[in-house]
């Protein structure tokens, strides 16, 4: 009986660990498939050549944006109809025309979001499927109008709504910065960038932020609220540098710890992001409710910092603001 009994529990034995061997089979043969299809996605394009492109063209029209600051500056800076205090030039519009036929002609496949050309009542419309170039032919135009040398030129490619690629060119510092999710890096002029992650002090951190264009009562006091969290910190300073990319570029080269803002676009931060996160900063939605793994791109409130630490610390403290996409 006692043989029997042995025999049979031997026998449950081997076949649970015949189940679990096959169990443990179809896990690993699950994540090599997952795996496969991760790398066949990633080897859909060449995107070290496609950031190469980027890079050339980007200093291309970073030279076009330079020259048209030859002229009077009255000529070239006009408010929008909508606002005065949203300034667009018609380098704006040359730089990104210039920007869009040579991408196109390169990739005509690709959709191509541009700040210029960008329609309000289309929304976005940034594609599931499709790679998308997003531009924004001079990020920081009123620093542009008035011959402050911190604007940029910025080229992003978004795929299935994720920034995979960025470039962000000053011309009037000859800075290219440069970054991708897929080589996994992030450079400044060839470079490598290293987010200054190693400060953790509060009293030792600079924040940026920045009001925007926006005057109306709500985003005023949004912008009101933010300015007295980040003071109340205490942290070294707290500064603000008129373009959404370079401010973000401040985080990824370690000059500053923390960038804040309600009311970027998607080309405000699209070619940033795969530069900052390869640097080893942290960017997430200032709305804690935004879902990052799809809407990232379109959240218009972000908070870019070095460590995840103090993005949760300026989680908690920020003010919330629902802004109007």
């Amino acid at each position: 009986g006692r043989t029997l009994l042995g025999r049979t529990l031997l026998g449950r034995t081997l076949l649970g660990r015949s189940l679990l061997g096959r169990t443990l089979l179809q896990v690993s043969q699950a994540c090599r498939s997952n795996c496969s299809m991760m790398g066949d996605e990633e080897n859909e394009f060449d995107y070290d050549a496609i950031l190469k492109d980027m890079e050339v063209i980007a200093k291309k029209a970073g030279k076009m944006a330079l020259a048209a600051q030859e002229v009077p500056i009255e000529s070239i800076a006009k408010p929008t109809a909508a606002l005065s205090t949203d300034v667009v030039t018609e380098t704006d519009r040359r730089v990104e025309e210039f920007i869009t036929k040579e991408l196109s002609s390169k990739y005509p496949t690709f959709d191509i979001l541009g700040e210029e050309g960008y329609d309000e009542s289309k929304g976005y419309q940034l594609s599931e499927t499709k790679a998308t170039f997003v531009i924004d032919p001079i990020d920081g135009t009123v620093n542009f109008v008035n011959r402050t040398p911190f604007y940029c030129v910025c080229i992003g490619l978004a795929v299935k709504r994720q920034a995979v690629l960025g470039v962000i060119y000053n011309p009037t510092t000859l800075e290219l910065f440069s970054g991708s999710t897929i080589a996994k890096t992030a450079t400044l002029n060839g470079v490598p960038l290293r987010a200054d992650t190693d400060e953790t002090n509060m009293s030792n951190m600079v924040m940026v932020t920045e009001f925007g264009s926006d005057r109306t009562p709500a985003k005023t006091q949004a912008n009101l609220d933010m300015a007295k969290a980040l003071l109340e910190l205490q942290p070294r300073a707290v500064r603000m540098g008129g373009s959404a990319a370079l401010n973000c570029m401040t985080v990824a080269r370690g000059s500053c710890h923390a960038y804040v803002e309600y009311g970027p676009h998607p080309w405000d931060v699209c070619a940033a992001i795969p530069i900052v996160t390869q640097a080893g900063a942290h960017i997430s939605p200032a709305d804690p409710n935004v879902n990052a793994q799809t809407d990232l791109l379109t959240c218009r409130g972000y908070i870019i910092a070095t460590t995840l630490a103090l993005s949760q610390t300026l989680q908690r403290c920020i003010p919330q603001f629902q802004y109007n996409k």
